[in-house]
């Protein structure tokens, strides 16, 4: 009698599918289901490809593209600067806080944050664009492996000043 009542709620059990909320009596098909569903939003996404390529507006479109872009007319780096609210660095103690580090590593990551800021203040003490374009530095060493060029690093410093001032999330 065990036996038949397992039988029976290997039955009713479902299987839902959390991409195309389809329900299943097994999770084979269930699996299925999402493989053919991938399958067709791969059909749908090369068809979408093929007709941006063969539209009217294409041959514009590559054009727009390998034009090289008109110059920006950058605001100051001064446009970015800030001054501190209080003293110390609040936000590194707090994230520094929320961790579980032993005191020597906690102590290993104040000393590298506080060598981080020391070598943006050689640049411009308190600047938001200063900050973000060594951010964006650092982040193009590690994904790329390689050193940008002077031009490069000098262009992100000043095109920081011109996304960033102004924002209100910011500056408000």
């Amino acid at each position: 009698m065990t036996q038949g009542w397992l039988v029976a709620l290997a039955l009713l059990a479902q299987w839902r599918n959390p991409y195309t909320g389809t329900t299943w009596n097994n999770p084979n098909s269930s699996l299925l289901d999402t493989f053919n569903y991938g399958r067709m939003q791969q059909h749908l996404l090369e068809k979408s490809f093929a007709r941006r390529q063969d539209s009217p507006a294409a041959p514009a479109l590559a054009a727009a593209r390998a034009a090289p872009n008109a110059p920006v007319a950058h605001k100051t780096l001064a446009a970015s600067d800030f001054v501190p609210t209080g003293r110390g660095r609040p936000t590194v103690d707090a994230y520094l806080s929320s961790l579980t580090l032993t005191p020597q590593a906690r102590q290993s990551m104040r000393a590298m944050f506080e060598a981080t800021f020391d070598l943006l203040n050689r640049t411009r003490r308190n600047n938001v664009a200063t900050t973000v374009a060594s951010a964006l530095g650092m982040a193009t060493v590690i994904v790329s492996g390689q050193v940008t060029s002077e031009a490069v690093a000098r262009e992100s410093l000043l095109g920081s000043t011109t996304c960033w001032p102004g924002r209100p999330i910011l500056f408000g």
